[in-house]
Formats: C-alpha cells, sequence, structure tokens
C-alpha cells in the first residue's frame, strides 16, 4: 500500500498558529509546538480526531475503519513521557546550557524550562541538567564544535527522555547524545543526576 501524495493542507504547517497564541502556554508564541494548546480539551480532542480521519481517508484500503472518541487521556497537562529536546550552548555563556526546540524556520533554540506538556518529573531531570552539567566540564552544542573542538570537554547535542511506570513507581531513561565525550565526566554527572533525582533510573 503506497503512500499517497501528502495534499496542501499537510504543507507548510510549521510555524502556524491557526487558534491563535492564547491558553496555558506563555511560550506558544515562540515555541508554536502545540498548535491546538488555546482551544479547550474538547476541542483539541475533536482537532486531533478530525485530522487522523483525514489521514485514513487518504488511503483507500483505510477508509472504512472506525475511530473511537470515546477514550481520552487523563491528564491535560504533563502528559508527554518521551521527549527528544536539543541542546546548545548560550552564546552569552560557555557554561549555560539551553534545552529545547528551535524556533520555527531558524537555528535559534528556545530553552524551554518548564515546558507545559512535559511530565513534572521530565522536567525536573531536564533542570537539574541545565544547572549540573558544567560543574563537570560537560557542556552544550555549538555550530562549529567540530572545527574548534573542546577537547577537555563534553559536548551534548541532543538528550531523550523516555519516562515508564513498574509496580506504581515512575522511572525515567536518559540517553545523552554526545558529539565527543569523556566518559569520567559523564559518569559523574549521571551519579549527580541519579542522587538528586529519584526517578532516574537508568543512563
Amino acid at each position: 500500500m503506497g503512500r499517497p501524495a501528502r495534499s496542501k493542507r499537510h504543507r507548510g504547517r510549521k510555524g502556524r498558529l491557526p487558534f491563535g497564541e492564547g491558553g496555558p502556554c506563555s511560550l506558544l508564541g515562540e515555541c508554536q509546538a502545540c498548535p491546538l494548546l488555546p482551544l479547550s480539551y474538547e476541542e483539541q480532542c475533536f482537532q486531533k480526531f478530525k485530522h487522523f480521519r483525514s489521514y485514513l481517508d487518504e488511503y483507500p484500503a483505510l477508509r472504512n475503519i472506525s475511530v473511537s472518541t470515546s477514550s481520552v487521556p487523563p491528564l491535560q497537562a504533563g502528559y508527554r513521557h518521551t521527549v527528544k529536546p536539543a541542546v546548545r550552548r548560550s552564546e552569552e555563556a560557555d557554561h549555560e546550557m539551553l534545552i529545547g526546540l528551535y524556533k520555527p524556520g531558524s537555528h535559534e533554540l528556545l530553552d524551554l524550562g518548564n515546558c507545559y506538556v512535559q511530565s513534572p518529573e521530565i522536567n525536573q531531570l531536564l533542570e537539574l541538567l541545565r544547572h549540573e552539567a558544567s560543574q563537570y566540564h560537560v557542556m552544550g552544542y555549538r555550530e562549529g564544535d567540530e572545527e574548534t573542538s573542546v577537547s577537555d570537554c563534553s559536548i551534548i547535542r541532543y538528550v531523550v527522555v523516555r519516562q515508564g511506570e513498574h509496580q506504581g513507581r515512575t522511572g525515567l531513561y536518559l540517553t545523552l547524545v554526545c558529539t565527543s565525550w569523556h566518559s569520567e565526566q559523564l559518569l559523574s554527572l549521571i551519579s549527580t543526576l541519579a542522587q538528586t533525582c529519584s526517578s532516574l533510573s537508568g543512563a
């Protein structure tokens, strides 16, 4: 079953906020990653259902599939349990680590200190990483590092955090995607994170 050509309604949506910049997140106007946030929760569910239905309708073999709207997530905030933000070094200070998403159509990283849709546990872990990393000579990536390598530091380009539940306990699993690294620095940093963040189960 081949994938049909994407219709015009699916193109160029990045950077658009069709429902405005209101809602519970003060960063929406810059981030633009959650365009449905200005809507009520019921309206968000309806929009997601409508878009999902339109995707299925593009495939003749899937058009007759019934999609239920009766089951909705219980959380309206803090429900995102898997994230892969970019990590960059501040232009103002090498020791300052920025963790977040690129502003639409740019290479400028928006630091998401307390993302509305990420779980509180993930937000806490990323905040600890921001503050503890420089003590162990671990820094965020900066364009041009390949040519002017910072040989005595570990450089993180992306972070992946997955959250799960086991026997009623929340567990966070951290992956650091590095362009260069020193094992002792990273192990020391991870040890400090684990001591402060009891939810960190593996890295």
